[in-house]
Order: C-alpha cells, then sequence, then structure tokens
C-alpha cells in the first residue's frame, strides 16, 4: 500500500476506498474522495519524481481495520541536488474490504533533509513475545497522560525505563535523548516557563504487542504521534515522536 513509486493514480485506485478522507496528525483536510486525493498524490509525484518510501516499521490493532507505518520518503524535490529524506508516518483506518477510507498523514517535506543510511536511526526489532490486550494498552497509556497531566517529570520517572532510547523530532533522527533522565530534563525545559502543566488529550492508541502508537496533543498543542517500544514490565525502552514541530517549541 505504501509504494509511492510508479503510476500515483493506480496506486490510489487500488488501494483507497472511493470516500477516502485524507488528513495532517490534526485532522485537517488534506484531500476528500478518489480524484482530491488522486490530484494532491499526482502532484507530489511532480514535485517529487524518484520519490521511494522505506517502511521501518508497521503497527496494527488487533481487530486488523487500523493500521499505523512508519516509514522514510525519498527522493529529490525540483530544486534539489542529491537525495534528500524525511519521515513519513500514515495512520490508516481499512474498510471491510480492506481499502484506506481514513488516513492521517504526517509527511513534512519542507523539514527533508540530504539522505544519510548512517544517520536514520532504525529501531530496535522486538522478539514478538510481549502480548497484551488492546484495552491493556489503552488503559496503560491513560495512566501515563493523567500522570504526564499533573507532572511530566513524575510521569517520566514512573514509565520511562532508565535506559530508554528517545527520539525527539523525527526530522532529525540523529538527535537521541539516552536515558530516562535526559528525557526529564529536556521536559522540564520546555515546561520551565508554563504556569500550569499541560494536559495530554488521547486520540487513539493501536497495538496490542511490543509496540504501540498513540495519537496525542499536549496542551493546546497540534496533534502527533509517539510510537513507543515496551518491556515486559510496561516501561517505555524507546519512544519516537512525529510532531509537526521541533522539540522545544510544544506549549
Amino acid at each position: 500500500m505504501l509504494s509511492r513509486a510508479g503510476d500515483p493514480s493506480a496506486h490510489v485506485a487500488a488501494c483507497y476506498a472511493a470516500d477516502v478522507t485524507v488528513v495532517d496528525l490534526d485532522g485537517a483536510p488534506l484531500a476528500v474522495g478518489l480524484d482530491a486525493l488522486t490530484r494532491l498524490e499526482v502532484e507530489s509525484y511532480l514535485r517529487v519524481p524518484d520519490r521511494r518510501c522505506r517502511v521501518v516499521r508497521v503497527v496494527a490493532d488487533a481487530e486488523g481495520d487500523t493500521v499505523v507505518v512508519e516509514a522514510l520518503q525519498v527522493g529529490r524535490d525540483t530544486v534539489d541536488a542529491v537525495p534528500m529524506s524525511a519521515p513519513l508516518l500514515c495512520w490508516w483506518r481499512l474498510d471491510a474490504d480492506g481499502m484506506i477510507i481514513e488516513e492521517h498523514r504526517f509527511l513534512p517535506w519542507e523539514r527533508r533533509r540530504i539522505l544519510d543510511d548512517g544517520s536514520f536511526v532504525t529501531p530496535p526489532a522486538p522478539d514478538g513475545s510481549l502480548r497484551r490486550s488492546a484495552g491493556a494498552a489503552r488503559d496503560l497509556v491513560a495512566r501515563w497522560a493523567e500522570a504526564w497531566s499533573w507532572d511530566a517529570g513524575l510521569a517520566v520517572d514512573a514509565f520511562v525505563a532508565d535506559g530508554a532510547l528517545v527520539r525527539p523530532d523525527s526530522c532529525d533522527p540523529p538527535t537521541v535523548l539516552e536515558g530516562s533522565a535526559a528525557w526529564r530534563a529536556a521536559e522540564g525545559a520546555v515546561h520551565a516557563d508554563a504556569d500550569e502543566p499541560a494536559r495530554v488529550r488521547v486520540d487513539a492508541v493501536v497495538g496490542a504487542g511490543d509496540t504501540i502508537a498513540v495519537r496525542v496533543a499536549f496542551g493546546d498543542g497540534p496533534a502527533e504521534v509517539l510510537l513507543v517500544v515496551l518491556d515486559d514490565t510496561d516501561r517505555f525502552v524507546r519512544i519516537d515522536r512525529f510532531a509537526p514541530h521541533a522539540h522545544g517549541t510544544r506549549r
């Protein structure tokens, strides 16, 4: 479904339902219906005719009707002299026929960087042994959100493993915070001037294994997605953040 090479019209027709809606992470419409989506994809193809996608990982719910895909879009825009890359995240809801009927899309191509295979941090591959119900995953996220809304630092201490890796900005893949203390300090700097903690709004949770995807908003900020890898004690051992702004600008 995520192949963005070749004929964009054929790709849209093969993968998307007739009444598809494509929105950004905040729900603002990008395309409604196949015709509008085809125009969007053709425009993108004309700008980046050699575009390719490298799938990094896939998170799905137990029922199989919601799928979250993390990928890297690679290609050269009309103004680029060398291949560039940007993170791509798609949050799909599928209809009964397996066609995409709704997509939340994150593709900050304007923040693309020169492609450097060595700089893209590939997430660890969980062994797949962890199993938890979708309800348990939602409950875990709800407890984390409640704690974060009270005190972000305490939430880090309670839910994040000591040796966790945190990628705070998917558009800057080499930047990784190592350890819960580093994330606690970073969040403390973000919230230092705030009169009160930013309440966390959880819009959706997908996943029932080692990795869960969380669509969330902090305070009055825009929606973003966190991909979270859990250990067998339900502590966060890796967090990758997909947000329309760089770390440190959240309010």
